[in-house]
């Protein structure tokens, strides 16, 4: 039977800020024709930021949460469910003095994100876009200690988002009609391959549980379905997240399961084109846990708790709170 290793669902609310299209459009007529090279910043804006709401909606390589930015002015929030289950006990790899054991990885997830825009041209208009995403991956845990292991793994994230830009005055109205060339108003589908590794050092002295943990994923997005040919949607960018896990198993217990407490920091490294939508080059996490030790009681779970978060980074903060199991 299969046993969960770990799994996480995170509600995140808060606020996030992506530069979503139209900054690059400096005229003071909002309805002047966009040069090329304007066509083709925008085509690389809306590309890295279809290619990041569908690794936050998914990863658990990304650590998510509620972010502030000061590019715009936006509201939104994302709901996310990653998951990596063990699909078997570990066993011997060959006689190689190794063991190892299938890991299936995965998640699902929905962002809403609306960009109030506060500069001139757009400035009282509003964009929004909505992502539905879901992520599936598979690779081998090989074993050299007991203590260390490595994860490498290969997935894909299925994402579907449309955008809709949202008129409020005169000078909007101009505008979305002399874009209704697919710059606005457009939807796509689109898949990302994401190969990482993960290198991972647990320790269990009793009652204490201590992990240290490197990951790197690559990203690289292509549509598979859009409305509009004048965006490509094509990206790709790199995470690296380093950091540690701390957990303790208390005296006490709560309906009859020995209750724990715990608690993460880690720094995140951005690249490409998850660097420029969230317009810093790393951010870091701090945050606890507090969770109960449900083996035997409920099937397939191992822990069950709450969790809450702390992210902060060059420019912007934002919090994550939710249910862990």
């Amino acid at each position: 039977m299969s046993t969960i290793r770990l799994a996480e669902i995170r509600v995140c609310l808060g606020l996030l800020c992506l530069s979503l299209s139209f900054e690059t459009v400096r005229a003071a007529n909002p309805t002047a024709s966009l040069a090329q090279q304007e066509r083709s910043q925008i085509d690389t804006v809306i590309g890295q930021s279809v290619e990041t709401l569908s690794v936050l909606s998914t990863q658990s390589a990304i650590s998510t949460g509620g972010y502030k930015f000061s590019i715009h002015e936006t509201d939104g929030q994302a709901t996310r469910a990653p998951w990596t289950i063990d699909l078997a006990p570990r066993e011997p790899l060959g006689d190689t003095g190794l063991s190892w054991t299938p890991v299936f990885s995965g998640g699902v997830g929905y962002a809403d994100f609306t960009d109030h825009f506060v500069d001139k041209p757009l400035e009282g208009n509003a964009s929004e876009y909505q992502t539905l995403a879901a992520a599936v991956g598979l690779g081998p845990r090989i074993y050299f200690t007991p203590e260390f292991s490595v994860l490498p793994s290969m997935g894909l994230i299925y994402g579907y988002t449309q955008n809709n830009f949202h008129a409020l005055n005169p000078l909007g109205d101009e505008f979305e009609q002399a874009q209704r060339n697919g710059l606005v108003d457009w939807h796509v589908q689109t898949m990302t391959i994401t190969p990482s590794i993960e290198l991972r050092y647990l320790v269990k002295p009793d009652p204490w549980e201590f992990t240290l943990f490197s990951t790197y994923a690559y990203f690289d997005t292509w549509p598979i379905e859009r409305s509009t040919s004048a965006l490509s949607f094509r990206s790709n960018s790199g995470s690296w997240v380093n950091g540690a896990d701390l957990d303790f198993r208390t005296q006490y217990r709560l309906f009859d399961c020995p209750v724990h407490l715990g608690g993460r920091f880690a720094l995140t490294d951005l690249y490409g084109g998850l660097r420029q939508s969230l317009a810093t080059s790393n951010f870091y996490q701090i945050g606890g846990r507090i969770t109960l030790d449900t083996r035997g009681k409920i099937p397939l779970i191992d822990r069950l708790g709450v969790g809450i978060a702390y992210v902060w980074g060059e420019g912007f903060h934002g919090y994550s709170v939710g249910i862990e199991l």
